[in-house]
């Protein structure tokens, strides 16, 4: 009989939890607050590019307590997810600043304006996200910046998030992956024999037969 083959690995370039947290590090030290909250909010919902340029103020909100902002997701439906406060704090940075240079401009306010807008408030792109992922990665010393996408940011959450110990099923959830299938190809730890369950349950069942052990006599 056949074994079942493993999900391929991903072919996107991912980065380690480290070089996730210098790129942010270096783009909240060195670039402007939209470039450093762009970032933070890409992080920290793990969402894809068309997701964060296609999301207006609007979207920002609470709901039961939680900073949140709702993101389009493929479908054309609407996805509400927490925004923690070092991305919640990096918003209002970049919004004050923003609401700033629109009063020196004495700039007529949108209904609705993008979230992420250009000096004309237009939406920025996907390629001015494209380019600018692999220019902050280049700027901050990371290796194989030339091989990055906003797509590797998404890969490094979701990797990230596997390795921290996250069920598959709360990051698919996270990820809106519609398949668990997806979720598995960046869990770089699946084959890992440290991380077998064979340990939790041969402990647990151990432990029964050591209190069961006196029903039927000395083992």
């Amino acid at each position: 009989m056949e074994r079942p083959r493993p999900p391929a690995a991903s072919a996107t370039r991912g980065l380690s939890e480290d070089e996730l947290q210098r790129l942010l590090a270096y783009a909240a030290v060195r670039e402007s607050p939209r470039t450093y909250a762009l970032l933070a909010v890409m992080v920290a919902t793990g969402c894809r590019v068309s997701s964060v340029t296609g999301t207006t103020r609007g979207g920002l909100g609470r709901d039961r307590g939680h900073a949140t902002l709702d993101l389009p997701v493929k479908g054309g439906t609407m996805k509400r997810l927490v925004l923690p406060p070092f991305a919640g704090d990096a918003l209002d940075r970049y919004l004050a600043d923003r609401d700033a240079r629109d009063q020196e401009r004495a700039a007529e306010p949108e209904t609705d304006p993008p979230l992420f807008a250009t000096r004309t408030g237009r939406p920025i792109d996907q390629p001015y996200v494209f380019r600018l992922v692999r220019r902050l990665a280049t700027a901050a010393g990371i290796d194989q910046a030339d091989q990055l996408s906003p797509h590797s940011l998404r890969h490094s959450v979701a990797t990230l998030l596997l390795d921290r110990g996250h069920p598959l099923h709360i990051v698919q959830d996270f990820l809106g992956h519609a398949d668990p299938r997806t979720t598995r190809v960046y869990d770089r730890a699946r084959e890992s024999l440290d991380r077998s369950p064979a340990y939790a349950l041969g402990a647990a069942l151990a432990a029964g037969v050591a209190r069961h052990t006196g029903i039927y006599g000395t083992a």
